[in-house]
């Protein structure tokens, strides 16, 4: 980054998009080793949290396809299928949607099993896949659309008289 800081000039430096993801990487790079050795006697501070900014680095990959076609063209239709799929996962999200509302007026809060895995609707506990909040209804449609553990959702409500 110094040497083309150096013969580009500041503001060359800057005119290319990639160059300043570049910079940003670095610098977030050095809070990120100024963190982990300068600070690294605070435990209220977590030095690891800038980590997550390193998988940044991998997007420099992109740089690649101005010089390499066949990277560029898997890229082209990699952005197309997005385009094409979008439509359809609109309609999926609303299909899910609504069926988590609906599940979430029938079922919330009705179905609880005590230790043994029998129906105690007093003191039992709720299973994992329920209904009781929004995004525990998601997860349960999403189970049962994936047809991945569908089967314990069934058993489970009807175990319960649902």
């Amino acid at each position: 980054m110094i040497v083309k800081l150096i013969g580009l000039g500041f503001k060359g430096y800057f005119l290319d998009m990639f160059n300043a993801f570049d910079g940003f990487l670095v610098v977030l790079s050095l809070i990120d080793n100024m963190m982990t050795y300068v600070i690294k006697s605070e435990v209220s501070l977590n030095a690891s949290d800038l980590l997550a900014f390193r998988a940044f680095r991998l997007l420099r990959v992109f740089r690649l396809a101005k010089t390499w076609e066949s990277l560029y063209n898997l890229l082209k239709t990699i952005s197309r299928t997005i385009k094409d799929v979008s439509n359809f996962s609109i309609l999926l999200f609303l299909l899910i949607f609504t069926y988590s509302l609906l599940g979430m007026e029938v079922f919330a809060y009705n179905i609880k099993f005590d230790k043994d895995g029998e129906v105690d609707k007093e003191n039992g506990t709720y299973p994992d896949s329920n209904f009781n909040y929004f995004l525990e209804a998601m997860a349960s449609v999403f189970i049962v659309l994936a047809n991945d553990g569908w089967s314990k959702i069934f058993f489970d409500h009807f175990r319960s008289g649902y």
